[in-house]
């Protein structure tokens, strides 16, 4: 990303991440800070583009994972874009037991993991995206020209989701510009 933009922006919520990522970039450019995790230490409407891979998968929720995209839209000036990778999934709607089942999953997921954290044992989040929450919440966020892109990466040939937008350039009603 230096070779291709002006100045660049890395955040991160780790400290000793961010400290690794100092040894392997020498680029002037470049500006690593640390995060909290929900708000992004830039000013709004500052930044042309925003970019984040293998981080909203691990979020606790989709409110979470909300309240990063408002941040996300805060932060882009009117016209900037956005690239987030996430797992996207596309159930089948009005199939009542499927959904259930599926919901049933997640719940034995989720105390999966809070056992193992209660042993010590290291364990990461899993959240997927329904399609129909990105198309319904992104737009309020003033998050326009949304798309589901799937790219094959080269080194795994696994295949990673992204969604796509831009702000718009109209203000976010009720916030101004």
């Amino acid at each position: 990303m230096a070779a291709d933009f002006a100045q660049v922006i890395g955040v991160d919520v780790s400290e000793e991440m961010l400290e690794v990522a100092r040894t392997h970039i020498s680029a002037p450019n470049v500006d690593l800070r640390v995060g909290d995790g929900v708000e992004l230490p830039v000013g709004s409407a500052t930044v042309d583009a925003a970019f984040s891979a293998h981080v909203f998968q691990h979020f606790d929720s989709l409110a979470l994972a909300r309240a990063n995209f408002s941040e996300i839209a805060r932060v882009l000036k009117p016209g900037g874009s956005m690239m987030v990778h996430l797992p996207v999934v596309m159930r089948p709607t009005g199939v009542a037991g499927v959904l259930a089942a599926l919901a049933i999953r997640h719940r034995l997921a989720g105390l999966k993991d809070s056992f193992r954290r209660w042993r010590g044992a290291p364990s990461m989040r899993w959240l997927e995206y329904p399609r129909p929450w990105l198309l319904r919440e992104l737009p309020p966020l003033g998050l326009v020209d949304i798309e589901l892109v799937v790219f094959r990466t080269t080194s795994s040939g696994l295949e990673h989701t992204f969604v796509l937008a831009r702000r718009s350039l109209a203000p976010r009603p009720g916030r101004g510009a």
